[in-house]
């Protein structure tokens, strides 16, 4: 079986619990935890299946994210786009993600 192929099974599964989670009723507590948690897997790992996540993926972690003041799951997330950046060759963008992610990584203040 290719890498590929193995580790695509974990993404499928990750996309499932995306979708799942953005069935919820918008009443179901934590909901917006259970939307970031697939989201920030799918993105954090996404350089290893080379899957594009620059779009919708990551724009959607972001705003919930934010919404919940979760700094710590973008931060994750962004590893992924920061990687897909370099790895692609997009030289403007990688480094400035890389400072981006490094701001996040230190407004986070949790040795």
């Amino acid at each position: 079986m290719s890498p590929t192929a193995t580790s695509s099974r974990p993404r499928l599964s990750w996309e499932r619990a995306r979708q799942v989670a953005d069935a919820l009723p918008s009443d179901e507590p934590d909901r917006t935890a259970k939307r970031i948690a697939p989201r920030t897997m799918l993105c954090g790992t996404a350089w290893r299946v080379h899957a594009d996540i620059s779009g919708t993926y990551f724009e959607e972690l972001r705003e919930l994210c934010a919404a919940a003041h979760d700094k710590s799951s973008l931060a994750i997330g962004m590893s992924g786009l920061v990687s897909e950046h370099m790895i692609h060759g997009r030289a403007s963008e990688g480094p400035r993600m890389v400072s981006e992610q490094l701001a996040l990584i230190e407004s986070i203040a949790d040795p």
